[in-house]
């Protein structure tokens, strides 16, 4: 029979199943990373459809309606996109033809006129969607000349507040949760894979081999898998995004490629982050330890 020779190279041990679960667990936290990406998203358009209805008085001059779309448009507390002001303008006469179409019964002809005024409807910074700041709001835009009244569904705003606070919230304690745990998992996962390599270890430490002699090869492999297995959860949260997505396209408005690439890049700088720091003191425990220790 031939002898079995083996030869095992510094910081060689199981790597796949290291990979394996570093991915699995980088893939959960992205997981939970990109529902929090597309909660804030779906909060920011619920946001976006709160805004103050603002009408207008009748039987004004044309000069005193542009200078009240003026004012309207100039107010601090308007939301602006790429400088210009979020808002819409509609007469009395396009108010009145839509009710007509949704009613079915011609108002303007049984009243022998029409009841409507024209309105703006303003979108608002976020700042000013809390129940103090809107009820500055609704003064300010009662002072100015030419408004009729200022109104906004109250009830609704509130419990949007209240929803966004627990979502919120419950998002926050998940994410936390989802990051203590990997960091535990990865952590003992490099642990268990160097407990293989501790008599490695300290044959090399005496032979006279310095630490960083000894740390630089467990520290680059580990490198190395943290980010394979970055890369591994990328690809696994892509198919699980193009799949979603092929399902339901109603959340391709939720989509925002920027944040989501963010993501990605903190799954890779994450994973070789844990996995060097975990192998740097899986190794320098082993290297501290004494030789009855080890066994």
């Amino acid at each position: 029979m031939k002898p079995i020779s083996q030869h095992k190279r510094i910081g060689s041990y199981p790597q796949w199943s290291v990979i394996t679960t570093v991915a699995i667990t980088l893939f959960m936290i992205g997981l939970f990373s990109l529902f929090a990406l597309y909660a804030g998203k779906l909060t920011e358009l619920l946001k976006e459809s709160i805004d103050v209805q603002v009408y207008a008085q009748k039987n004004m001059s044309v000069e005193d309606s542009l200078a009240l779309k003026q004012k309207l448009t100039t107010c601090r507390f308007i939301k602006k996109k790429n400088g210009i002001p979020q808002y819409t303008y509609t007469t009395k006469e396009e108010a009145a033809k839509r009710m007509i179409e949704t009613s079915g019964e011609d108002f303007v002809e049984f009243l022998g006129e029409n009841p409507l005024r024209d309105a703006y409807s303003i979108q608002l910074q976020e700042q000013f969607h809390t129940k103090e700041q809107l009820k500055l709001v609704k003064a300010e835009l009662e002072a100015i000349h030419g408004v009729f009244e200022v109104a906004y569904t109250e009830s609704f705003i509130n419990e949007i507040n209240q929803n966004v606070s627990r979502i919120g919230i419950i998002i926050g304690i998940l994410v936390i949760i989802s990051l203590v745990t990997v960091i535990v998992i990865i952590n003992n996962a490099i642990r268990l894979a160097l407990f293989s390599q501790r008599f490695l270890i300290r044959s090399m430490q005496l032979v006279g081999a310095t630490s960083f002699f000894i740390k630089r090869p467990f520290l680059w492999r580990a490198t190395v898998q943290g980010s394979i297995g970055g890369l591994l959860a990328i690809l696994l949260l892509t198919a699980l995004l193009v799949f979603t997505h092929s399902q339901i396209p109603e959340l391709d408005i939720l989509r925002d490629w920027v944040n989501i690439a963010l993501v990605y890049s903190s799954l890779v700088i994450g994973g070789f982050v844990i996995c060097s720091i975990s192998a740097y003191i899986a190794v320098t425990r082993y290297l501290s330890m004494s030789l009855d220790e080890l066994y």
